[in-house]
């Protein structure tokens, strides 16, 4: 899998803005749910549908993380998000290692696609 040429660096616990910190939020929910055996090497592909309402909800995914937001400025609109990330990010993650952890987002639609190859020297 080759990294997308638009690098962010992630350097710190705090994350930069509020387009990264809701793709690491949801990113960190799949990963902490995902029971999948991989092996080294493997390509893990999460795919978010931002606009999917469940069968009795009022509200799509990207509704309901907004409703739990408070500040009005910190929301999250689909159009902005697709703009920041544009033809797909490269995310690395400093906090595991200095250039081997690293994400792939990008959008197709309305779905946002994570994406990252397994290195089992990181586990």
């Amino acid at each position: 899998m080759k990294k997308f040429e638009k690098v962010v660096e992630l350097k710190g616990s705090e994350f930069e803005n509020k387009f990264i910190k809701f793709i690491f939020d949801n990113l960190d929910s799949y990963l902490s749910g995902d029971w999948g055996v991989y092996k080294n090497g493997d390509i893990v592909n999460y795919n978010i549908d931002l606009l999917e309402k469940c069968e009795n909800e009022e509200f799509n995914f990207l509704d309901d993380w907004n409703e739990c937001i408070v500040n009005e400025e910190d929301k999250i609109d689909l159009g902005e998000l697709k703009e920041y990330v544009g033809e797909g990010i490269c995310f690395i993650d400093k906090n595991w290692s200095e250039d081997r952890c690293w994400y792939n987002v990008e959008f197709k639609g309305d779905i946002l696609k994570i994406s990252y190859m397994v290195d089992e020297s990181l586990i």
